[in-house]
């Protein structure tokens, strides 16, 4: 869950740029209750992946959603951006 936005510092350089700001639950059996992860429950879900897959949505009122096919976030990006909380605490 989150929010994805060009990244502007990247407009003239080659391939894509993006900031996401994304949360990790742990949802509950019937989606009744879900709480975030911490960041170490984090990393170790994630420590054997290279990329996990996410979809965009897009909502406006009086329209479908809209999903966007998947995109990959790269896990080195993920783990990258924990470690620069860490050093900001």
């Amino acid at each position: 869950m989150g929010l994805v936005r060009e990244n502007k510092e990247h407009l003239n350089k080659a391939g894509f740029g993006y900031t996401a700001s994304i949360a990790f639950k742990d949802v509950g059996e019937k989606k009744r209750t879900s709480k975030y992860l911490s960041r170490d429950a984090i990393k170790g879900l994630l420590k054997d992946k290279q990329m996990i897959p996410c979809k965009v949505v897009v909502t406006a009122t009086g329209y479908k959603a809209y999903y966007t096919k998947s995109l990959f976030i790269p896990i080195a990006d993920v783990f990258s951006a924990l470690s620069d909380y860490d050093s900001f605490r």
